[in-house]
């Protein structure tokens, strides 16, 4: 028979790692939006962000995400797997596999860009809530494609475009939750 106190700190665990698994996905999808509010929520404010192009504070980094991608980058998807998260107390380290997908326009050139990378990331407790304290992304391999013509025909002419702001569709279907995570 398990201990309340076993059983204490097994729950501790399970919602520590639900939530920081959750912010892992929130900050993808922040990005992928150009959302600030919905990067920043993953953060604790002051944390820093090492993403071998910037490194420092979180609030710069944001703005350094926006300004790089605005205008430039048409859209972007990134994806969150093998998730590895290692709980002590009120501080968590994770290992978490990120792809990520982005269609670039230079000169009239299209290209499709890809990239296979690692964040590590030092998550801690405050205010109830896990946030990350401190980023690191490793690069593993990227590539850049030409991009021919899109995808088209009766099923893909007809659907929804995904945007790269509020306006995004999502946000009628999942922003309830989202504003929760950000206030």
């Amino acid at each position: 028979m398990e201990s309340a106190n076993s059983l204490e700190k097994t729950m501790h665990q399970v919602v520590a790692w639900q939530q920081i698994y959750t912010a892992l996905v929130r900050y993808c999808r922040g990005v992928d939006r150009l959302d600030r509010d919905i990067i920043l929520s993953v953060y604790h404010p002051g944390a820093n962000d090492n993403h071998g192009g910037f490194n420092g504070p979180v609030e710069e980094f944001v703005d350094w995400v926006i300004n790089n991608h605005k205008g430039k980058i048409a859209t972007c998807s990134h994806y969150v797997s093998n998730v590895l998260i290692e709980i002590d107390g009120d501080v968590a380290h994770s290992e978490s596999y990120i792809l990520a997908y982005h269609r670039k326009s230079d000169g009239g050139i299209v290209h499709d860009l890809s990239g296979w990378g690692r964040c590590l990331d030092r998550f801690e407790l405050r205010n109830g809530q896990w946030r990350i304290a401190d980023r690191v992304v490793l690069f593993d391999k990227g590539r850049m494609d030409p991009a021919p013509d899109e995808w088209s025909g009766a099923m893909t002419d007809q659907l929804v475009r995904g945007v790269r702001d509020r306006t995004d569709q999502s946000y009628l279907f999942v922003d309830r939750e989202l504003h929760r995570a950000v206030e």
